[in-house]
């Protein structure tokens, strides 16, 4: 387990980052039904429920989440998956979020670094995030991804709908 202190004020809280676990669910469950609107809220909904039964099938989704946690209570949620026929070291997010009590707080960004420096241990060289432009449910994240190091590196044009292109950003997580 790894835990992480900020230095800066005496009062920080202290972080423990763990692998989700099936039992996790729900608390898990809360968070992202705090966190995001309708649509992506049932889409990040599926993804876990659909982990969850593949592991208790002992069948592997690709997927690894990680909780992060104080005082018992969830921080953030990180996860990635990789595709067996791709490279090891190449991984795509797969849900990223903040209890919605630490957004806009210097403890969101320390989540973020922990996830930087959890995936740079696993061996994981580059970091891509997939979301989309102009579009009322996702278009947050393209505004906060370059604030964390990452740079927007293809758009596919009108994906969704007319002028909702996706955006691919990518982070080189070996230079942290």
């Amino acid at each position: 387990m790894q835990r992480s202190k900020s230095k800066s004020h005496a009062s920080d809280l202290v972080f423990k980052i763990r692998r989700f676990r099936p039992v996790d669910l729900g608390r898990v469950t809360n968070v992202i039904r705090e966190v995001y609107p309708p649509k992506p809220r049932r889409w990040a909904l599926a993804t876990f429920r659909y982990h969850v039964r593949h592991q208790q099938a002992g069948i592997a989704d690709g997927r690894t989440f990680f909780l992060v946690e104080t005082n018992g209570n969830i921080v953030g949620v990180f996860g990635t998956h990789t595709h067996i026929w791709g490279p090891p070291d190449i991984a795509w997010a797969s849900w990223f979020f903040v209890a919605k009590r630490f957004h806009r707080s210097r403890y969101a960004l320390r989540v973020a670094e922990l996830f930087f420096a959890r995936l740079q241990s696993s061996h994981i060289r580059r970091l891509y995030v997939e979301t989309y432009s102009a579009h009322p449910d996702y278009s947050l994240i393209a505004g906060i991804l370059p604030k964390i190091g990452f740079v927007l590196e293809a758009r596919l044009l009108n994906y969704v709908q007319s002028g909702v292109d996706m955006l691919y950003f990518a982070k080189d997580i070996s230079r942290l």
